[in-house]
């Protein structure tokens, strides 16, 4: 039985620009006493490694986060445990997050499972492991394309939008919102995604338990997006310490801010509720009804085809896990996975 975790989320997104990730910002060496790197193929094993230390501290004592791959939400992509004033984190470091050892030795370590791999075996499948790669390579080509695609739709949708919606009222209410939050000390504001858009289409992470209060901001036509990019003006114009939580789609789009033990969000339902539709003047909304419906039936349609690419690519990255992992030799790293957390251990004093 897999021990709790305290909070889970994405440090990575698929979106209207392409690929982008957050590890820089989330992963900053000098945050953390170790930071262990994995390197590996796919099906080497890096996240079951990770799975295998989580599992080996009490979430009594131990803090742990998860960070899950955006592409495949049932994949880890880091983990993060803090034990009193110490933390350590363990990492995917290969594509398309890649990441060496920033402050070698005394901070990051490189673990290089391919060291537990039988090399005749991958040469012997050499041409199948080529083929496999190239059209993993094509597939999410044409599902970043079809998210820009996306992105030029949604673009022309919240242009539509804006000539129905109230944004002064918005900026009050949002105003209003934020004053009732007491802590008003400054700090580096964080990234953090609850949800992720990849093979299985948009996902979103359960993560209420982690808040004491949850205002959920709801409406129709993607007005909540607006109402969202207010909250967080509100928030940089207090100077109030915060978590932004953006789309996956885009770090122009707002879905949650968390400060104070509160979170305000369009992704988890709550009797506080913040309704943006009253913000949309509906008899302007009739004049561009038509239009609208019919790119955002056209909006949806190219998320459907880039969902389906990216789980093509899935497909495709799942045979070449099966050729590496026919080729290991688990020994050695279960050998480098307990030698982990030896020293995660010796670090904590657990």
């Amino acid at each position: 039985m897999e021990s709790l975790v305290t909070e889970s989320y994405f440090a990575a997104a698929n979106g209207y620009e392409g690929f982008r990730s957050y590890f820089a910002d989330v992963f900053k060496s000098s945050d953390y006493n170790q930071i262990y790197v994995l390197k590996g193929g796919p099906g080497t094993g890096k996240s079951t490694l990770m799975k295998k230390v989580l599992n080996e501290f009490d979430s009594k004592k131990v803090k742990k986060e998860c960070i899950y791959c955006s592409s495949d939400p049932k994949s880890l992509d880091a983990i993060i445990l803090k034990y009193a004033d110490k933390k350590v984190a363990i990492i995917d470091g290969t594509a398309p997050h890649e990441r060496d050892a920033v402050i070698p030795g005394a901070i990051d370590s490189i673990v290089n499972l391919g060291c537990a791999w039988n090399k005749k075996v991958l040469e012997a499948k050499r041409e199948k492991i080529l083929e496999l790669a190239l059209k993993k390579s094509e597939h999410y080509k044409r599902a970043y394309a079809f998210l820009k695609i996306s992105g030029i739709i949604n673009g022309m949708l919240k242009e539509f939008m804006s000539n129905c919606y109230d944004n002064k009222k918005s900026k009050n209410i949002a105003i209003d919102t934020i004053e009732k939050i007491k802590n008003k000390k400054r700090g580096r504001n964080v990234y953090k995604l609850y949800s992720c858009f990849g093979k299985n289409g948009y996902k979103t992470i359960d993560a209420v338990m982690c808040f004491s209060q949850n205002i959920y901001v709801k409406g129709m036509y993607g007005s909540e997006s607006f109402f969202m990019n207010d909250i967080k003006s509100a928030f940089s114009f207090y100077g109030i310490s915060n978590v932004t939580h953006p789309s996956p789609f885009s770090e122009k789009l707002t879905e949650g801010v968390t400060a104070d033990g509160v979170i305000i969000s369009t992704l988890f339902p709550s009797d506080k509720t913040v309704d943006t539709s009253e913000f949309i003047s509906q008899s302007k909304f009739s004049e561009i009804s038509e239009d609208f419906f019919v790119l955002e039936q056209k909006y949806n349609e190219s998320l459907t085809l880039s969902k389906n690419e990216f789980d093509k690519a899935s497909k495709m990255h799942f045979q070449l896990e099966d050729i590496y992992s026919a080729a290991m030799d688990y020994d050695k790293n279960n050998e480098l996975t307990e030698k982990i957390k030896s020293e995660i251990k010796e670090l904590f004093n657990y």
